[in-house]
């Protein structure tokens, strides 16, 4: 009878590793607790729409704002992959912000993103309405003034292409 018991205890053991290994190791990884909650629910603290070389600031309060907000914690929430090599050149970024459609948001704080591999540190985002960073929708993230390589991998762009499109200048 010991024999089960003891095979039973340790089953139970190995599971209870495995389990916390699965769980801890995106813990330390990304410093966020809830890695596995697809929740992004942050409040940026300025939204720069650029529309063909116009440029419109947002701030909290200004209409619009809260629509831009939840449609782009919804794209973030729903984080599809991380593109380890994407990023964008001085040059690419400028030719976005005169020719193309694209989001920019401003954070206080650094930003966590429901993820497992550690993709947080960013203050800010860029994200593409337009052109062929369309193609696979992503996320720039920068601190800063500054963008990254890894972009983050989002779904489709709709939601927040309207809301843009609906914006007045």
């Amino acid at each position: 009878m010991t024999g089960k018991s003891n095979l039973g205890s340790f089953a139970l053991i190995l599971l209870l590793v495995v389990v916390a290994l699965v769980y801890f190791t995106p813990v330390l990884l990304t410093g966020n607790f809830l890695w596995f909650l697809p929740i992004f629910d942050e409040q940026p603290t300025t939204i720069i729409v650029f529309r063909e070389g116009e440029q419109l600031t947002l701030y909290p309060g200004d209409p619009g704002f809260d629509e831009v907000t939840s449609a782009t914690n919804k794209l973030i929430s729903k984080i599809e992959a991380v593109h380890r090599t994407f990023g964008i050149s001085d040059v690419g970024l400028e030719d976005l912000r005169a020719e193309g459609t694209a989001v920019e948001l401003f954070y206080a704080e650094s930003l966590d993103f429901p993820s497992p591999v550690n993709v947080g540190g960013a203050n800010q985002l860029l994200i593409p309405l337009t052109g062929h960073y369309t193609i696979n929708p992503v996320a720039l993230r920068g601190f800063d003034g500054e963008y990254w390589g890894a972009a983050l991998r989002l779904g489709d762009l709709t939601e927040l292409q309207a809301v843009v499109a609906a914006l007045e200048p």
